[in-house]
């Protein structure tokens, strides 16, 4: 589907030099010592739709070269720059965003062995397009989809189940069931930075925003409860912390 996004056309960064990737990274950079560019997987290539419904198809980009720009606008900036490299992974890209400097990314949700993470990623239990922990304990998000119908009653049961699996594997590795327990089997695991979600720590059971829906489910509308300003004093924040603090996060 079309996201509506103008793309890069390779052949015109490449005349200029890269320099249009460049003045992007580095105006973000002028904000934040971290940054984290969604689906990555966009510097190997890009489907392109074209307008009047004609069909898509991808468009091969200049993978080194991107690398190169980004490496080269992190060192610039003292900055870590985070490539979301989830999906379906073109060959060789995780191995050259880590000779390139970058962190991958690594969900618990789909890998639920922690401990066997490589060193260069950010991990964390899901995302902003997932459910929070206890929501996919529960199968809420496939609770959504059935209702919408986006799939049928069998094949809810089905994900219901595997879903239910999931989670033990999560559980058993974890060494045990929880928040607390993920918390500490994230801040356990090899990746070099761990990013912990609101959502998980408050025990929300919607998630932000539910992928393939426009107005059907109330994406990026629904208000964590505690302001900004209250939630280092929430306990389960605290609690989180000194999880992290404990394994020397």
């Amino acid at each position: 589907s079309s996201w509506g996004l103008a793309p890069m056309v390779p052949g015109a960064l490449a005349a200029r030099g890269f320099c249009p990737l460049a003045e992007i990274l580095r105006a973000q950079l002028r904000f934040a010592g971290l940054l984290r560019i969604d689906h990555i997987l966009g510097f190997e290539r890009t489907f392109w739709v074209p307008e009047g419904g004609a069909p898509g198809g991808y468009v091969r980009m200049p993978r080194a070269a991107l690398l190169a720009v980004a490496r080269i606008e992190a060192a610039r900036a003292g900055a870590v720059i985070v490539g979301e490299d989830l999906g379906n992974v073109p060959e060789g890209l995780r191995e050259d965003l880590a000779a390139s400097g970058l962190l991958g990314c690594r969900l618990a949700m789909f890998d639920t062995d922690p401990g066997s993470w490589p060193e260069p990623v950010l991990g964390s239990f899901g995302s902003h397009d997932l459910p929070p922990f206890a929501a996919w304990g529960a199968g809420r998000d496939i609770d959504w989809h059935l209702r919408l119908g986006h799939i049928p009653p069998d094949r809810a049961e089905a994900l219901r189940t595997a879903r239910a699996g999931q989670a033990q594997a999560l559980s058993v590795r974890s060494g045990g069931v929880g928040v607390d327990a993920l918390h500490a089997a994230l801040a356990a695991s090899p990746a070099r930075l761990v990013a912990l979600q609101v959502e998980d720590m408050l025990g929300a059971t919607e998630q932000a925003n539910l992928p393939g829906t426009v107005d059907s489910h109330p994406n990026w509308r629904r208000r964590i409860g505690p302001g900004a300003a209250d939630l280092a004093e929430c306990e389960p924040v605290q609690r989180a912390a000194q999880i992290m603090a404990r394994a020397g996060r």
